[in-house]
């Protein structure tokens, strides 16, 4: 009986340690799993802050690419040998020989001086200020934006009354003192300088139509001829007549004597 008891005590003590063993061995591999878990989560984070670094000098470096120093103002810009040249926009309508009626569109023409590099500029747009021809009025008002190969337009300027005017063609919207457009970090020497004219904008109360015609043919508000021809100056012209006739009857009797 005894050695039954003592059998059954090492088989369940045998139990024992084999459950042990599996739940150290559990445990292990458990432990292996989470290192290697967090191993892979820290080398993916550490992947993605580099992604995230390589992106962010990226995009930094394709902004600092994308700002063109003749057309903006850009941080760093390598501006050697910039010079503004004489190059230049010539407007041609409106001017200070012509008129334009409120309500009605204006017509507005330029042209470039020859030393422009018209194959590169303007190069995005054309955009077209105005304001009153007044030295003490300085705000521009941005009138139209055409598209860089124009070189003419018609539009209503919307609400403006009958005044004198300044208008501005600014290529590219550049411009050099900044009153319209905007200041570049460098220049070309091929590049236009804005253009600038005057001229008038009337209303139809500006102009005076007579209503008649104080040259009609064959008028004469004196009374013509005929009211010239009183009694008095009749009874003259008939005495002046009789004393010619006369006269000329004396002479012809002389000559046949």
């Amino acid at each position: 009986m005894l050695t039954a008891r003592f059998t059954t005590a090492v088989s369940q003590l045998a139990l024992a340690v084999l459950l042990l063993a599996a739940i150290v061995r559990a445990q292990g591999t458990s432990s292996t799993t989470s290192a290697a878990a967090s191993t892979s989560a820290a080398s993916t984070s550490a992947s993605s802050g580099t992604a995230a670094s390589a992106s962010s000098s990226s995009s930094s470096a394709k902004a600092t690419a994308t700002c063109n120093p003749y057309l903006q103002k850009c941080a760093n810009a390598d501006c050697a040998g910039s010079t503004l040249g004489s190059a230049a926009t010539l407007v041609n309508s409106p001017n200070s020989s012509v008129y334009f009626y409120t309500g009605l569109p204006v017509f507005v023409n330029w042209s470039y001086t020859s030393d422009t590099d018209t194959t590169t500029f303007p190069s995005t747009s054309v955009v077209i200020y105005y304001k009153f021809a007044d030295t003490s009025v300085t705000t521009w008002v941005k009138w139209l934006t055409v598209g860089a190969k124009d070189t003419s337009v018609s539009a209503v300027m919307t609400n403006a009354v009958a005044r004198s005017y300044n208008i501005r063609v600014v290529p590219d919207d550049i411009d050099p003192t900044g009153l319209t457009g905007t200041i570049p970090s460098c220049y070309s020497t091929s590049f236009p300088r804005m253009g600038v004219n005057s001229f008038r904008l009337l209303t139809t109360r500006d102009l005076s139509v007579s209503s008649s015609d104080s040259f009609a043919p064959n008028s004469d508000s004196s009374g013509g001829i005929a009211s010239m021809l009183t009694p008095a100056v009749l009874s003259m012209a008939v005495s002046v007549a009789v004393t010619a006739a006369a006269a000329s009857a004396m002479l012809f009797g002389i000559a046949d004597m």
